[in-house]
């Protein structure tokens, strides 16, 4: 098993097995430095007061390699999963600086560029990608032709590109950060801000599509803009995280259980939308509850991190 870390915006690619082809889960945390896993505790020097656990991590490095000289084509969002998808350097495509904003976002990444998920699946792989997008969508109209921006788009239509545009076999993803990718329907936990009493979701909202499956925004209600409010499908921000690690799984299980395919090697982008705020923390984890501590960053004054530890 292998393990590379990149700083600012972290992947984490884990190589299942010694092999010609072996499976490879690429990982990626936005907002996070070399500082934010005790796995480079030994070489940060934090304390034990300042430094966020990480048992899981610290097991993968003990099971693989660590690199301490590492770079990232950008130190934004957008731009780092354009340099890692395509290996090119961001600025030469269209976006010269910061990132996409606004529910439309127009893709990025070029209709005929190549990407890691399509070198993957030239080789026989099976691509799949959940968690956050934040690379462009581009929906469709009504009468099928492709919508122009988020005002002339028809949720109940599959999307017009997508990941699945770019060689992904699966995807379970949100357009963009968590909190603005879609209004919050869910009833797990406390409304924040303008959501407090749903006023976002309505026909005219224009916060984002939601949850989208492959091509298909599955909280379409077919009432303009509106989504579903309750449901597997509502667009639930204070489970978004277990909903996406379900989903890598449901893909792992998928994958594995077609005799056919299980004999193919599979490649999983997982973009996770930790560490980037708002959090929203899983209630336990393993069976066992979680105790959630917050600490003000010194060099961000308005920036908070989680640090996480079971009881």
């Amino acid at each position: 098993m292998k393990l590379l870390l990149f700083l600012t915006h972290i992947p984490f690619i884990v190589f299942s097995q010694i092999s010609d082809r072996p499976n490879v889960i690429l990982f990626m945390a936005d907002d996070m430095g070399i500082g934010d896993t005790s796995a480079y505790q030994f070489y940060t020097k934090n304390s034990d007061d300042q430094q966020v656990h990480t048992p899981a991590m610290e097991k993968l490095a003990s099971m693989g390699m660590l690199f301490t000289d590492a770079h990232t084509p950008s130190s934004r969002c957008t731009p780092t999963r354009y340099g890692l998808l395509t290996g090119r350097y961001p600025w030469r495509a269209r976006m010269k600086h910061w990132v996409l904003f606004g529910v439309q976002g127009d893709p990025l990444i070029e209709e005929d560029r190549p990407t890691l998920a399509t070198l993957f699946r030239s080789q026989g792989y099976a691509t799949a990608m959940v968690g956050k997008w934040h690379l462009g969508l581009r929906y469709t109209q009504t009468n099928g032709k492709p919508a122009a921006g988020w005002e002339d788009a028809d949720l109940s239509k599959d999307v017009f590109d997508g990941p699945c545009d770019h060689g992904f076999d699966y995807a379970r993803f949100t357009s963009r950060s968590h909190g603005t990718s879609g209004p919050d329907a869910g009833t797990t936990g406390p409304k924040n801000g303008k959501n407090k009493k749903d006023e976002r979701n309505k026909p005219n909202q224009k916060i984002g599509p939601g949850h989208i499956h492959n091509r298909k925004i599955v909280g379409a209600t077919g009432n303009g803009k509106e989504l579903v409010k309750e449901g597997k499908s509502a667009y639930d921000l204070h489970s978004l995280g277990s909903r996406h690690s379900n989903h890598a799984i449901e893909f792992l299980t998928q994958h594995l259980r077609n005799k056919e395919r299980s004999f193919n090697p599979f490649f999983l982008y997982y973009p996770s939308n930790s560490n980037h705020g708002p959090y929203t923390v899983a209630n336990e984890v393993g069976g066992k509850k979680v105790r959630v501590r917050w600490y003000q960053e010194v060099q961000h004054r308005h920036d908070w991190i989680i640090s996480m530890k079971t009881m």
